[in-house]
């Protein structure tokens, strides 16, 4: 499967999320290509985001265009099946959220078979745009910027909304998910097609410690006949400044997980991929 991946581009661990998703997929014997349109853009002129956001819109966009067109050329040549394409909806610059309108080329080049959308819990991402080594004019000037929370789960929504747009306008699913969720999730979706999905929906603030263990294994039963969208892998920290609960819940509840039972004419998934588990929550 052609996975499209979108997210911050700044505060979130992708980078080490999709290699581990390779990691696991290449453990199973399951070659995929990879591919990332930042990097692409860098490599050609040697230059960097920074300039190049500097420079006209249209520019940008031609910029672009040549790029996703490299990357079709080379899904073609490599005829390849199973793809991570990772792109941003959208980038903040100067305090200004330019939303990138690429889903013609997308749909021309890519093709995608499914859209996944990364996000992080808010204090995480602030954390970590603080404590990061800026390695580039842009995560320098990104840091200098000190989001607050509320700028970042705007900037994270509109990185959900624009993916539903490309979504429906390419005719294919779209997920929302939790780096802290685990590589497995992602993984699931590049080897299986059409694989179910569930949004599970309960109350993490009230639930006593034996609800909780009864929710637990029926989420684990969960894992083993689709892809499971867990809120708990982006719980609210409590010592951190947090927006309405509602704010973050609806970034999630807008990818197209359904909220459902287990139905008996499912055929559990491949048990190799092993169960997923929140790594905040992962014992040591």
């Amino acid at each position: 499967m052609r996975v499209l991946v979108n997210g911050m581009i700044a505060g979130m661990k992708d980078r080490e999320y999709i290699d581990e998703t390779l990691a696991i997929l290449a453990g199973k014997g399951i070659e995929t290509a990879h591919f990332d349109l930042i990097d692409q853009l860098e490599k050609t002129g040697n230059k960097t985001l920074s300039r190049l956001l500097g420079t006209t819109d249209y520019l940008f966009q031609v910029l672009r265009d040549r790029e996703y067109a490299k990357i079709g050329f080379e899904l073609q040549r490599q005829q390849a099946a199973n793809a991570i394409i990772r792109v941003p909806a959208t980038i903040e610059w100067n305090h200004v959220n330019f939303k990138l309108k690429d889903h013609k080329e997308i749909a021309r080049f890519i093709a995608p078979d499914v859209i996944v959308t990364l996000i992080d819990a808010e204090w995480v991402i602030r954390d970590n745009l603080r404590n990061m080594v800026p390695k580039d004019a842009f995560q320098k000037s990104i840091q200098g910027q000190d989001f607050s929370v509320r700028e970042i789960l705007s900037w994270m929504n509109e990185e959900v909304s624009l993916a539903e747009d490309w979504a429906r306008h390419l005719g294919v699913r779209h997920f929302v998910i939790p780096i802290a969720q685990g590589a497995e999730s992602l993984a699931k979706l590049v080897e299986h097609r059409d694989v179910p999905s569930f949004y599970v929906s309960y109350s993490m603030t009230h639930s006593t410690p034996e609800v909780r263990k009864e929710i637990d294994k029926t989420i684990n039963r969960l894992h083993e006949y689709g892809l499971v969208i867990d809120p708990q892998a982006i719980e609210i920290g409590a010592s951190h400044e947090t927006e309405p609960y509602s704010c973050r819940r609806l970034l999630l509840t807008q990818s197209t997980a359904t909220c459902t039972g287990l139905s008996a004419r499912w055929i559990p998934l491949s048990r190799s991929i092993p169960t997923p588990t929140c790594r905040r929550c992962r014992p040591g």
